[in-house]
Parts: structure tokens; sequence; C-alpha cells
């Protein structure tokens, strides 16, 4: 996993519970703008009610289901990466671990299911910036992967 932090780019394993946000505590040799031989100290995840709402998310469906079917659900809507690296294989092996990110086709679905809805009680110039407030903490919820971002700024524009 890359890591830019206060200006050094460096790899750490993807084995780390890292979520975007995180306090990290990282240690190595600087050498020049690089940081040579990364070790993760400490990673203290982010404490803002998002966060928390997507750690609750996980901490349900990881009890409603067992392993890799949660793994599974939990990819699927939020893009959550807890997936065995088992598991992971399979899915890469049949070309299918696309399917365990969260992306355009969940914004497109989420979007299109608030504006069935609100269409019916609501004037346009009313559900409009509802549907992007929504789309907006989905979007914090699922981590900021790049997917969600693009299908975030494709909606908005």
């Amino acid at each position: 996993m890359l890591v830019e932090l206060r200006g050094f780019s460096f790899f750490l394993p993807r084995d780390n519970d890292i979520a975007f946000g995180s306090q990290l505590v990282v240690e190595g040799v600087v050498s020049g703008d690089r940081l040579q031989k990364p070790t993760l100290i400490k990673a203290t995840p982010p404490s803002s009610i998002l966060a928390k709402a997507r750690a609750q998310i996980l901490e349900t469906i990881n009890r409603a289901l067992p392993a890799p079917e949660s793994a599974l659900l939990s990819g699927v809507t939020i893009g959550a990466p807890n997936i065995p690296a088992q598991f992971l294989e399979v899915l890469r092996a049949t070309g299918t671990s696309h399917i365990v990110v969260a992306s355009g086709g969940n914004m497109a679905i989420l979007a299109g299911f608030l504006e069935a809805v609100l269409s019916r009680f609501l004037k346009r110039k009313l559900f409009i910036p509802l549907i992007a407030l929504v789309l907006t903490i989905y979007s914090v919820l699922c981590g900021l992967g790049a997917p969600i971002v693009r299908a975030l700024i494709m909606w908005l524009i």
C-alpha cells in the first residue's frame, strides 16, 4: 500500500489495517525525499463520525455473516478491504475481483434509487442537492477510493 506522509512516499504491507484518515507513526531511514525501510509503529483509526459509522457497519456485517461472505458484502457495499488473501486470489484467478470494490455502479444505483423515491415528494431543485449530499457522505464512508471519487465527480457534473 502506497502511503504519502509529510512529503515522503513509501510502501507498507497490505496486511496493515490502515484506513483513510488514520494517524500513523512510522519509523525508517530518511534518504533525500525517500523513507527507506519503513516500519509501521502505530496506526490510530480515524475518529470522525463517518469513520465510526463505517466501523459499525463493518462490525454488523461481520457479526451477521461468516467469512468470506462478510468480506464480499462489505467489499461490494462500502469497499472495505478486509478480504482474506485466499479468497482474493480466487477472485483474481476468475477475473471477478472488480466486483468487490465500491465503484461508479454503486453510486449509480444509490443515486437512481434516491431520485426515484425523492422525485415523488420533492421538487427537482430540492432533491438534487440532497442526493449530492448523500452521495458525498457515501463516498467518505467508502474511504474515498479512486473509483468512488471519480463517480462522485461525474455525478456532480
